[in-house]
């Protein structure tokens, strides 16, 4: 099993025409929202990686997780650097 998660926060229809395998779709717009969903993806996981087409969407919302993640309820997060397209 993998030792980390790929959060993917483009939107749903971007990430339906292509992602990368085991990446977990959460839009940016609804990081803040979505708790549960976050816990569930990063349980066990020893780090947790943001990504969107271009890396500016997936430095707001490393920001965002890493303040949910501040509480203990999973690891903190990185952007993965330049986006999906580098």
């Amino acid at each position: 099993a993998a030792s980390h998660v790929l959060i993917d926060v483009r939107e749903k229809l971007q990430y339906d025409i292509c992602h990368l395998p085991g990446s977990v779709n959460i839009p940016v717009q609804r990081v803040a929202q979505s708790i549960s969903e976050l816990e569930a993806a990063c349980e066990g996981k020893e780090e947790v990686y943001v990504l969107c087409r271009r890396g500016i969407f997936s430095n707001s919302a490393t920001r965002e997780v890493l303040a949910l993640a501040a509480g203990g309820a999973f690891s903190p997060a990185s952007p993965l650097s330049g986006g999906k397209i580098k």
